[in-house]
């Protein structure tokens, strides 16, 4: 039958039957039903709808005129899905965590609990520079990176260009009377001022406040966009913007006993 008389008995708009003809939909055994029992067939042999091309012989055998193509098939195999364009791809170590709600210590991890990730190899930054994996832990960067989720990470002293307005940041603390540095990640923006703002970008309303690296003589605080002009004062507070967040994968380390 046609598309059109298919559609009359089911109550559906032809595009839809043609999408169940061609395998694009799957047919319901309702549907099906009705589309047998209209041409008188036993209801035993529905499956046929399903398994076997018409048959003249099919047909005739039930007192029925055949008025399609012999050997064509009742429902056609469902079309391959379009392929999408395979994508380059690079293995990266995941060394440490780093923090996405408040700045806690920086600690990379031994090497044997380091694991590999992959990434896509096109980021828009050079293939031969080297890229380090961190993971992400809390919920203050969720929107963009949630809870456990692998960030690849390029530093800034190898990309060779200050960091800018957009960029997710890996961003060092080194507190009061402190050698140990403390980690977050955060979305960067610089004002006209030089004022560098570090937000955070989470559906927690908890974190919705950035932290603001005061500028100051023109410059932001602690000279934070230059690690160079950085200046080492004992018991100050240093802030680095140690480098850009160039992916992000999802990943999970290995289960260790």
């Amino acid at each position: 039958m046609t598309y059109e008389q298919a559609g009359a008995l089911l109550n559906m708009h032809p595009p839809a039957i043609g999408r169940m003809a061609n395998g694009q939909r799957t047919l319901q055994p309702d549907y099906a039903r009705v589309l047998w029992q209209s041409f008188g067939f036993p209801e035993e042999d529905m499956g046929r709808l399903y398994t076997t091309a018409p048959s003249p012989d099919y047909f005739k055998r039930h007192g029925r005129p055949f008025q399609g193509q012999v050997g064509a098939p009742g429902l056609a195999p469902r079309p391959a899905p379009l392929q999408a364009p395979q994508q380059a791809l690079r293995t990266i170590q995941v060394r440490g965590a780093v923090q996405a709600g408040l700045f806690t210590e920086a600690h990379e991890w031994s090497q044997q609990d380091w694991f590999d990730v992959t990434t896509v190899a096109e980021d828009g930054h050079p293939q031969n520079l080297p890229r380090y994996g961190l993971q992400v832990r809390g919920e203050s960067m969720n929107r963009v990176f949630p809870n456990g989720s692998v960030v690849a990470v390029i530093n800034f002293d190898v990309l060779g260009r200050a960091p800018r307005t957009g960029d997710y940041v890996v961003v060092l603390r080194r507190a009061d009377c402190m050698a140990e540095f403390e980690a977050t990640v955060k979305a960067l923006q610089v004002k006209e001022d030089g004022t560098v703002l570090l937000w955070p970008k989470s559906h927690e309303p908890a974190f919705q406040q950035p932290l603001v690296l005061a500028g100051h003589d023109g410059g932001p605080s602690g000279s934070a966009l230059n690690r160079e002009e950085m200046p080492s004062q004992a018991g100050a507070e240093d802030i680095q913007i140690v480098g850009l967040v160039v992916s992000a994968v999802a990943g999970l380390p290995p289960a260790t006993f």
